[in-house]
Order: structure tokens, then C-alpha cells, then sequence
């Protein structure tokens, strides 16, 4: 088989995958739509999801980059934690009581500003030790997460960071035009913006050649370290992105938000097809897989059940296993069939 033949049956392979993951997030929205369909169907009810899942959708688009070189990044929470409360403090101690509405914008967006740089700053230390010292990713951002949430706790000894301008919690809470949520707006830009990169610029192939076979993009004249510290400074970015959002939607900054999203936003990332192993990852694909887990999750919700956690818990399992096990046959058959063709 020659290359051109190869690339052809990854493509084909990737196109059955999603559409695949599609059927699945389909009928997932029916099953669990019909437990209560005058609930479930309302548009109060799919304004309310499209509140609830930008954040996590985010750092599930952040995980993913890092995954698609083999590597992993499990300190995004607490770089999320870390980036919102350096926001947070600024906008608490800077922006002066009943300062106008122009005064808060301005401030807000500073605010903004230092959440990102935080981040990428956060994320490119990460990249710095893995490539350095050769150091696992999994054990560098599991330390950089105890070391992130560490700093969190000191500049808040521990407590609730409140006090935020009305502008803010309206980017949080508010809607454009009456209808369409604003943190729903900053994901969507998020996943625009990171399908363009990955599937029509250079950087995008090098990653996925990178997660393919990372000694030969060396061999081929690859520079592998810049691109791995680009790489985690860019989860960084997402990291700060979706703890903005976080903090603007509660109202409020917490050192330990949102710990059970590490875990979730890696399940979603695979569950949306991205390979563990490297090489293989798209934002179509995680931003199905995140819609998927927003629809079971609601679903649970309107049964009424307790233990509704533990509930969701073990769907959102039995969903992962199951996807991933019909991947996994799926591929095994293809295989076979163009083995035999040969």
C-alpha cells in the first residue's frame, strides 16, 4: 500500500469514526429526551445545557492537544484554578466600587489578559520540564497540578474569592440577543479556532506527526521540543479560558473548582477519538463527545433519582467503554479486510 493509499484509509477510518460518534450522540439526545420530552425538549432546558458544558468542552479541547503528541496534561484544572484567581484578585483590589460601566470593561479585559498569561506561563513550565528533563508528562503535570492548586491556596489562604462587577458575572450568566448563552459564544471560538489550526496550518500536521512517531519527526528535522512547550502552553491558554468562564458563571473563585473535570475532560477527549498513544484527535470529535456527556447528564437530572452523581457516573463509563470498544472492532476489521485485499 502506498502512502497515498494510507492517508486515504486514515481518512476514511476517521470520517467512519465520527460519523459513527454522531449516530451515538443522536440517539443518546432521543433515549434520554424521551424519559420527559416536554422537560427535556424545551428551550429553557437546552439554553440551560448550553450553559453548563462550555467550560468543561474547553478543557477538553485543551487536554486533547497535548494527547494528539503522546503526552497528557493533568494539571489543567489547576492552572484554570490558579489563572482565575490572579484574575479574580485583580478585579476584587483594582477595580474601584461603583467604578462605570466603561471602567469595568476595560478592567475586565486586563483581567482577562493576566488569566491567559498565567496560563500560557503555567502551561509552557510543563512543556519546559517535560522537554528538558524527559520527564513523563503524566508525572510533570500531576506535580505541576498539586504545585498550581499549592500557589492558589497561599494567595487566597483557602477562602471564596467574591466581589466581582456586574459586567463580569454577565459574561458568565448573560445571553446574546435574549437566547444564545456567552459562555457558549467562547467556546465556539475556541473550537473554530482550534479545528482551523490543527487541520489547515503546519503546526497542526507536525502535532499529529509528532503523536505518530515522535523519534522519526526528530530524524526528519522536526523541532519537537519547541512544539511540545507551544503544545502545553496552548492547553495553558484553554486552562485560563475555561477557569474565566468558571469563576464569571458561580460568581465567585475557589482554589479546588472543578477537580473531578481533569478526569472528565480526558474521558471526553477520548470518548471524541482521540488516541492516548498520540497521533489521532479532531474537535469535531470532542465537541460531539462533550454534547454526548451534556445530554446524559441532563437526562439523569430529569429523572428526579438520588445518588444522581454516581448515576452519571457509571452511564458516562458505560459510554466510554462502549465506544471504545466499537472503535476498536470496527478498526480491527477494516484491517482485516485490507489485509486480505492484499
Amino acid at each position: 500500500m502506498n502512502k497515498d493509499q494510507t492517508l486515504k484509509s486514515k481518512k476514511t477510518n476517521l470520517n467512519s469514526n465520527l460519523l459513527g460518534l454522531f449516530i451515538f450522540m443522536v440517539a443518546v439526545f432521543i433515549v434520554m429526551g424521551l424519559i420527559k420530552p416536554q422537560t427535556y425538549f424545551s428551550a429553557a432546558n437546552f439554553q440551560s445545557m448550553c450553559f453548563q458544558f462550555p467550560e468543561i468542552g474547553i478543557l477538553a479541547i485543551g487536554v486533547m492537544l497535548p494527547m494528539i503528541t503522546g503526552g497528557i496534561d493533568l494539571s489543567m484544572v489547576g492552572i484554570s484554578n490558579l489563572s482565575a484567581i490572579v484574575a479574580a484578585l485583580f478585579m476584587i483590589h483594582v477595580i474601584p466600587e461603583g467604578a462605570s460601566e466603561g471602567t469595568q470593561v476595560v478592567m475586565v479585559i486586563t483581567a482577562f489578559a493576566l488569566a491567559i498569561v498565567v496560563g500560557i506561563a503555567c502551561g509552557f513550565f510543563n512543556g519546559l520540564i517535560v522537554t528538558k528533563f524527559g520527564t513523563p508528562p503524566m508525572i510533570v503535570t500531576l506535580g505541576g497540578q498539586y504545585l498550581f492548586m499549592g500557589i492558589a491556596i497561599i494567595l487566597t489562604e483557602g477562602k471564596p474569592q467574591l466581589g466581582f462587577p456586574e459586567f463580569f458575572q454577565e459574561l458568565g450568566n448573560g445571553t446574546i440577543g435574549g437566547a444564545i448563552p456567552i459562555p457558549l459564544v467562547f467556546f465556539i471560538i475556541v473550537a473554530v479556532i482550534t479545528y482551523y489550526i490543527l487541520q489547515k496550518t503546519p503546526y497542526g500536521l507536525k502535532l499529529y506527526l509528532i503523536g505518530a512517531n515522535q523519534k522519526a519527526s526528530r530524524y526528519s528535522g522536526l523541532k519537537v521540543d519547541s512544539l511540545l512547550r507551544k503544545t502545553y502552553g496552548a492547553a495553558g491558554l484553554m486552562s485560563a479560558i475555561a477557569g474565566f468562564i468558571l469563576i464569571a458563571r458561580t460568581n465567585q473563585a475557589n482554589a479546588d473548582y472543578g477537580t473531578s473535570y481533569t478526569l472528565q475532560s480526558i474521558m471526553i477527549a477520548v470518548l471524541g477519538g482521540t488516541n492516548p498513544n498520540g497521533g489521532a484527535g479532531t474537535v469535531s470529535g470532542v465537541v460531539m463527545a462533550v454534547l454526548t456527556m451534556q445530554f446524559i447528564s441532563t437526562g439523569i437530572n430529569t429523572m428526579g433519582l438520588s445518588n444522581v452523581n454516581f448515576l452519571r457516573q457509571l452511564v458516562w463509563g458505560v459510554a466510554l467503554i462502549a465506544v471504545m470498544a466499537i472503535n476498536y472492532f470496527s478498526a480491527a476489521r477494516k484491517a482485516k479486510k485490507a489485509l486480505q485485499s492484499t
